[in-house]
């Protein structure tokens, strides 16, 4: 049950059949204070942006005629733009008249209503609060061979506001609907999913600008991945491994946005210097010139020639994936070996598989367009 000093009260106003001379000074007669009824079912949904949309079903008292009902919110941070009532009518008509929000409050809204009956009225009262909170958290233990993981998803519902939900249904983007008990200021750790023996593969990554390789746990959320039933939330993932003996040791923690299905997952380990990347330029030539009629050079194409050296100094082979940025304008010349992906319009994904203390070399070779200065390369 809510508090009573916080919570919804409900005033009732009753127009009287007056004769005419009492109904232009007393417009309205003043029936008394209700009792705060029974909330019936309390529906949360919880969205990105960190607000809840609140939807209370209660059951109103109302007389025939026109009623005035008055809903206040002490200390409970609702958008009052947001406040919206729906009457559900079994017999009889109901009729919103008007909706306002009294002088000086900014808790209380004013609905007037006309029934033709007397009546118990089921009404939904709806509207959003940024009381409720949520967030997830993801913990990744990593099997020793580190060809598979443990992935358990766990969302804490923090309840922020002076009201207690009984047998709240609780509603996070995706994923069932959660039944708890929620009293005011109270927080509740929850398991969402758990998925064990998820098939992962540890990826070395080069990226320009960046003088160390990458490394991450990298997975899809797809089916063969026994995910994929649903988009993962953002959230914090700490990441663990089994040692030999058993024991888990705390790799690190990175940080998973919001993922459709079928997209990538990628966890963070940090970087390491046991693979090697070393990024030359080797050579340019410049072709078709073109310039203004003083002679000064506007565009030109260019020839340009790159090799990326992978060294592997670790004592097991790895495969390596080595991102290349270019500008605008460009064209593969097909010397290239080996042949990369085109991931976008200006990023290159070339994939090597290395020996353990071997290396292998990317040669590029690249046409730039209607450049007028710098390189294809950026």
């Amino acid at each position: 049950m809510p508090r009573i000093i916080c919570g919804i009260i409900i005033t009732a106003l009753l127009i009287m059949s007056l004769p005419a001379p009492y109904f232009s000074a007393v417009s309205y007669a003043r029936v008394g204070l209700a009792t705060l009824p029974e909330r019936e079912q309390i529906l949360i949904k919880l969205n990105r942006s960190g607000n809840a949309l609140m939807q209370e079903k209660r059951i109103i008292t109302v007389k025939q005629g026109v009623n005035r009902l008055e809903f206040s919110w002490i200390n409970m941070n609702v958008d009052m733009n947001t406040v919206m009532i729906e009457p559900s009518v079994k017999t009889g008509k109901v009729t919103i008249l008007s909706m306002s929000i009294p002088p000086g409050s900014n808790d209380s809204i004013v609905w007037e209503v006309d029934s033709t009956d007397a009546m118990e009225l089921p009404v939904k009262i709806s509207y959003l609060t940024n009381g409720i909170r949520w967030k997830c958290d993801y913990v990744a233990t990593v099997a020793k061979d580190e060809k598979s993981m443990s992935l358990e998803a766990k969302v804490t519902i923090s309840n922020q506001t002076v009201e207690d939900y009984q047998n709240a249904r609780i509603q996070l983007d995706v994923g069932k609907m959660i039944e708890q008990n929620l009293r005011s200021q109270e927080s509740k750790m929850l398991d969402f999913f758990t998925t064990p023996n998820l098939p992962i593969e540890k990826s070395y990554t080069s990226e320009q600008g960046h003088d160390n390789t990458r490394v991450y746990y990298v997975f899809k959320n797809d089916e063969e991945h026994k995910l994929g039933k649903e988009m993962l939330l953002k959230g914090k993932a700490r990441l663990y491994r089994l040692d030999s003996k058993n024991k888990v040791t705390f790799l690190g923690e990175d940080r998973i946005g919001y993922v459709p299905r079928g997209d990538e997952v990628k966890l963070y380990l940090g970087d390491t210097r046991d693979i090697e990347v070393k990024r030359k330029y080797i050579s340019r030539e410049q072709e078709n010139v073109r310039r203004d009629k003083f002679g000064k050079i506007q565009a030109y194409d260019t020839k340009e020639h790159y090799q990326i050296v992978v060294k592997n100094h670790k004592s097991e082979d790895v495969k390596v994936n080595v991102f290349v940025r270019v500008r605008d304008y460009w064209e593969l010349d097909n010397r290239t070996e080996p042949v990369p992906e085109k991931k976008d319009v200006n990023t290159l994904k070339f994939v090597v598989t290395i020996s353990s203390g071997g290396e292998k070399t990317i040669n590029l070779y690249v046409r730039g367009k209607n450049l007028t200065e710098g390189f294809v390369i950026q």
